[in-house]
């Protein structure tokens, strides 16, 4: 089935048509002296072609962010899965009568003269610290396995529509690449043989 086409290939192709159809005529346009003065111009590789492409195409910039997002959903789905330790830490500091009362008891500092009614109804501000560590392990977590499954998948899927995008774009640029050089080609020996016809009339004019 035939692919559909890619507008930034399509102007690629355009562009390396355009630019092997003008070499002829630049080259036969320059005279001694500019050939001598101007820089050489550069020729634009496969490998740059390609290098140029790959950062232009909207197509493939579209295919690489939807491979990254899905990869990074594989990466979530899979971490639910994992052992999760967390670590707490909080610090409390009051002087309500329930808070100080409970905070002395569980500190083990809870005295006789703690039950004074001046220390239950207006006790001193207690401070307390609290630390909690806590270790989770998922043994059953069917809809986590199935959706890291899931992803996984989607993460494959868009991967493997990256490598097409990138193999079509590729086999684009380089039917681009060649038809350039063959009408680079064809300009050139257009160019030779109006040289050759004006020599031969020139000749024929200098006999008559």
């Amino acid at each position: 089935m035939k692919s559909p086409s890619n507008p930034f290939a399509t102007l690629l192709i355009a562009t390396f048509a355009w630019a092997a159809a003008q070499g002829a005529s630049v080259v036969a346009a320059q005279t001694a002296d500019s050939e001598r003065d101007a820089e050489p111009p550069r020729v634009l590789s496969i490998d740059d072609a390609l290098q140029l492409a790959a950062q232009n195409d909207p197509q493939l910039a579209a295919a690489v962010a939807r491979q990254r997002r899905s990869e990074a959903e594989a990466m979530t789905a899979r971490g639910r899965l994992l052992p999760r330790l967390d670590f707490e830490q909080s610090i409390t500091r009051g002087d309500q009568p329930v808070y100080a009362f409970g905070t002395r008891l569980l500190q083990g500092r809870f005295g006789a003269s703690d039950l004074a009614l001046p220390a239950l109804n207006a006790p001193s501000p207690i401070t307390d610290h609290a630390s909690r560590l806590s270790l989770r392990v998922p043994l059953v977590h069917a809809e986590g396995w199935f959706g890291a499954r899931a992803a996984r998948d989607m993460s494959r899927a868009a991967e493997a529509t990256l490598s097409q995008a990138e193999l079509e774009l590729a086999g684009q640029v380089l039917r681009a690449y060649h038809g350039a050089q063959v009408a680079a080609a064809a300009a050139e020996v257009a160019s030779q043989a109006v040289e050759s016809a004006r020599a031969d009339a020139a000749r024929v004019q200098s006999m008559l």
